[in-house]
């Protein structure tokens, strides 16, 4: 899922550019690292964190219902997705 791509680059971002070492490398300790640093705010964590979920969720379902449920949850929260991938663009760092 596109949330597993967007966290290893975070990754990336965070040790390149920052100067951020991690310990353990998973989408919970990326986000919230760069929580800590302020490169991320706390509702974005939130949110990052809930598409995490709906990732491991969608793995494991097989009721129809909720599987809309997660695909309508995703579409809507894709535009504030989209601005975390423009302000991690090297070139405006």
């Amino acid at each position: 899922m596109a949330i597993d791509v967007f966290s290893k680059y975070l990754k990336w971002l965070l040790e390149a550019h920052f100067g951020v070492a991690l310990a353990i490398i998973n989408p919970r300790s990326v986000f919230t690292k760069a929580c800590e640093i302020r490169f991320l705010t706390e509702p974005e964590v939130t949110l990052l964190l809930e598409l995490v979920s709906y990732r491991n969720q969608a793995s494991h379902i097989y009721k129809q219902e909720v599987a809309d449920f997660i695909t309508k949850a995703v579409v809507s929260s894709w535009p504030k997705v989209d601005v975390l991938i423009q302000r991690c663009n090297p070139k405006k760092l």
